[in-house]
């Protein structure tokens, strides 16, 4: 009988929400769905809202236009890190 080793409990978020060469940033794999879930969402609605501020601008200064395209990177891949993660879970189910 071989006995699997158990998967690490903190596991990298993708290379773009790093912003670094090194990994810093990491989730929890003990964290249930719901709490995956609900993070994954608060990121994608500060996106939306992101994207809102910047479509009422008439003329924004392009300093503004790229901090609000920076941090929705972030964001965004913060967010697809947390989709694998969910896609993983519920294909094992």
């Amino acid at each position: 009988m071989t006995i699997q080793p158990l998967p690490p409990r903190f596991i990298p978020l993708n290379n773009a929400s790093q912003s670094t060469s090194d990994n810093i940033l990491y989730y929890d794999n003990h964290a249930s769905i719901c709490s995956i879930f609900e993070c994954l969402t608060g990121r994608l609605a500060a996106v939306l809202g992101l994207l809102e501020a910047l479509h009422e601008y008439n003329n924004p200064p392009p300093y503004a236009v790229q901090n609000i395209t920076i941090a929705s990177t972030l964001l965004l891949s913060d967010a697809n890190s947390l989709l694998n993660v969910m896609q993983t879970l519920t294909k094992d189910k």
